[in-house]
């Protein structure tokens, strides 16, 4: 028997997909949403380790601080010269987990 996979967003869990509309369940009633408006409000999708990683990052629930500690792993400091090295380009995951901070959660 397949579990069915819950997708969670910031305003409830989704309800079902019905003629190109997302229907939101928020309780007591249900919202819909165009596409655009059901990935902006949708939980990232974050693997085991990134999901370890995110719990290990918003540990005091500071969005702040784990939003620094955050950059400081993409970036690096060079304590030495006290000034970020040179960062190139942010890998994927790095979007995610800001995605998860802001939004507050992640879906499995």
């Amino acid at each position: 028997m397949k579990k069915e996979v819950e997708v969670k967003t910031t305003i409830g869990e989704l309800v079902g997909y019905f003629d190109g509309f997302y229907l939101i369940d928020k309780g007591e009633e249900g919202t819909w949403l165009t596409e655009e408006e059901y990935e902006t409000v949708k939980y990232p999708e974050l693997n085991p380790l990134e999901a370890r990683q995110y719990k290990i990052l918003m540990h005091k629930r500071d969005k702040v601080e784990a939003l620094i500690k955050l950059m400081y792993d993409v970036i690096g400091f060079d304590e030495k010269n006290f000034k970020p090295f040179p960062c190139e380009a942010a890998k994927e995951q790095y979007y995610r987990y800001v995605e998860a901070i802001i939004k507050g959660g992640y879906n499995d």
